[in-house]
């Protein structure tokens, strides 16, 4: 819609679409559908002639409702628009003295007996979208945010396609950073009035309509130490009834495979939901030990009343997420809580609790190797056990070996597997990437490789399959995309010599297809380092064999490309390294196949600012093989003591 109304638009008159945006905004029959359309008209006005808008802003005296919520609108088409300094400091001007008659008139909203019109809403939403992060905190202006918010939680003020309980309370936010001991305790008292007044809220709003932001407000309000130490009994209450009901799983049935049930009980911590903000909570208030032992007393007295296996699910997630150890306090705890596992649910046999448990296991802590003969027949069930036909089961299989690569690099003879499990636990590794790839998943399948003394059953396949993840998953997932590079080092590294050679291929083949790719320049750009190191360590083990010309001239090949989407010298410096240690072993008759090389890297260099001459390679070369101009080096010669003067006539 946006994009069509633009194309329409944008070539009429500057003064039509202004009239347009101004009758819009103060036209008593506004409808909400026309909403979108005055946001158009705004940001077009504001990019083709901005000077518009700010002559109606200071032109406008009335302080009818509906004309200050036009000023209001321009302002939002001008606030985040890249204006020059003159521009910025007259719309910041004017703001500031708008406000004089914008808090007034918010006041008067908030508190009229009767219901909000939809132009009102809409002004809220607008203000506090869009420059409430303008103004400077102070006490006086903490307050009016928290009068409005606490106002609006009480009689829930809202409309579709607005946001703005979630952006009052993310604007508390601004005023905790603020080091005045007086400022903390202000906001500190007014916390019993915010929790009031969203209680009443809560009574209307279901728990998946919460605001994120209360979450996050509720986090750092735990972690001001004045709160917890003189509000255990509140802390309790804030726990149990907003955090808790949020990290709670009652049901399953809306989930239809294995990645949306990953992706919602196991939010990654920066998604925007409300799991999420809890979850993220939850974890940074366990590394408060005060908060810590509350939170583990909690889930005791959850777990010890009748609890529903969903209950129990949940719980485990939960403290799954937020294993803390830096006290010996939060150590025992942890232990406690361990022990009442071991004692009641390793034997189970319901699969979301094989799945609750399981992934508790691949979080725990290297302290709790002690217990290896209790939880290893556990992952080995997960391993290797029937499971459901669905995907519960592969969801089981995917923390089975998440908690086997968390402890096999100390207890892999302690598993006591055969050669063929072993393969069987690769296959269930590549799998589990090819479904989920997640930050988890790819650690576990580079772990497996590294404990692994030698390979050479299934080394290829793993390479190839490699190869595959990282092809599918590198623009969208740089994290876990940059794990599965480093995994293929791993697997050339890890093979014997016999299959070196077609480890390298597979690699060479994978860059060389993203490098001829219209995605080359996002490759080199994103993962340069991941790249320059892994071609470095190939060369320096390809050099003490016999196949280090064999590789030279797909090598070079590679790092052309490479350099022409270089923007780093330290990078370039690198590029230059990896050819150097070819410099180092070469023999008279390599001399053409180098030659080849810096002919070619000469052109792309002149489009950049290195020069030729710092190209440390070609001078050692020089240096080994031949001096002077008129020796075979000669080209070479005049290319960089041209350089060179090209260089002292810009100095």
């Amino acid at each position: 819609m946006k994009k069509a109304a633009l194309i329409q638009i944008k070539y009429l008159d500057d003064q039509v679409i202004f009239n347009f945006f101004v009758n819009f905004n103060t036209n008593p029959a506004f409808y909400p559908s026309l909403h979108q359309i005055i946001e158009i008209l705004g940001e077009l006005l504001a990019k083709k002639n901005p000077e518009i808008l700010l002559n109606f802003i200071k032109e406008t005296k009335s302080s009818e409702f509906l004309f200050q919520k036009a000023c209001l609108m321009s302002f939002t088409s001008l606030v985040n628009l890249d204006l020059n300094n003159h521009q910025k400091n007259i719309v910041d001007e004017l703001f500031r003295s708008c406000l004089n008659d914008i808090v007034p008139l918010i006041m008067n909203i908030v508190n009229q007996k009767s219901d909000l019109e939809t132009n009102q809403i809409f002004f809220l939403h607008y203000f506090f979208k869009s420059f409430i992060q303008i103004i400077s905190p102070s006490i006086e202006f903490f307050d009016f945010i928290h009068f409005v918010t606490c106002n609006i939680l009480s009689r829930h003020i809202t409309y579709p396609g607005t946001s703005i309980i979630n952006d009052l309370l993310e604007y508390y936010n601004l005023f905790y950073d603020i080091p005045n001991n007086d400022f903390q305790n202000h906001i500190f008292i007014k916390f019993n009035e915010l929790i009031a007044n969203f209680d009443i809220f809560r009574q209307t709003v279901k728990t998946e309509e919460w605001p994120v932001e209360f979450i996050y407000n509720i986090k750092t309000y735990l972690e001001l130490p004045q709160f917890f130490y003189a509000n255990i009994h509140l802390v309790q209450k804030v726990l149990l009834e907003y955090v808790f009901p949020n990290i709670q799983v009652s049901s399953i049935d809306g989930i239809t495979d294995e990645v949306e049930f990953i992706d919602t009980i196991y939010p990654w911590f920066s998604t925007y939901s409300l799991r999420a903000a809890s979850l993220r909570a939850m974890y940074t208030m366990c590394n408060n030990e005060i908060l810590s032992n509350t939170i583990f007393e909690l889930a005791h007295m959850k777990l010890s009343n009748n609890p529903s296996v969903f209950d129990v699910f949940s719980i485990i997630n939960f403290l799954s997420v937020c294993i803390c150890t830096n006290t010996e306090c939060q150590r025992k705890e942890l232990m406690k809580f361990y022990d009442t596992i071991i004692s009641t649910l390793f034997q189970t046999n319901e699969p979301l609790l094989i799945i609750s448990v399981m992934h508790f296991l691949s979080k725990l802590p290297s302290f709790f190797i002690e217990y290896k003969s209790d939880f290893i027949p556990f992952i080995k069930n997960g391993l290797f056990a029937p499971v459901p036909n669905s995907y519960i089961g592969t969801i089981i299989r995917y923390f089975a070996i998440n908690a086997f690569a968390q402890f096999c690099g100390n207890f892999l003879p302690v598993f006591q597997l055969t050669d063929e499990q072993i393969y069987i636990i690769f296959g269930l590794a590549i799998q589990m990437n090819e479904i989920f790839k997640t930050d988890e998943s790819s650690s576990a399948l580079g772990i497996l490789v590294d404990i692994v003394p030698t390979l050479n059953q299934g080394v290829l396949e793993l390479t190839v399959a490699t190869c595959q993840l990282f092809f599918d998953s590198f623009e969208e997932n740089q994290i876990v995309s940059a794990e599965y590079l480093n995994l293929l080092l791993s697997l050339f590294q890890k093979c014997e010599n016999q299959f070196k050679m077609d480890v390298i291929n597979h690699i060479f083949s994978l860059f060389n297809e993203l490098l001829h790719s219209n995605k080359a320049n996002f490759f080199v750009c994103v993962y340069s380092e991941e790249i320059i190191y892994c071609l470095k360590r190939i060369v320096k083990k390809v050099i003490q064999s016999n196949h280090f010309w064999q590789v030279f001239p797909m090598l070079s090949e590679l790092l052309l490309i490479i350099v022409t989407h270089l923007e780093d010298d330290e990078e370039m410096v690198n590029i230059d390294k990896i050819v150097m240690q070819f410099v180092n072993v070469m023999k008279q008759d390599h001399i053409p196949l180098m030659f080849n090389y810096f002919r070619n890297l000469l052109p792309i260099l002149q489009n950049k600012e290195w020069i030729f001459s710092n190209i440390y390679s070609i001078k050692v070369m020089k240096n080994k093989f031949g001096e002077g101009k008129n020796s075979e080096f000669g080209e070479f010669d005049v290319l960089c003591d041209g350089k060179e003067e090209e260089k002292e006539t810009e100095e």
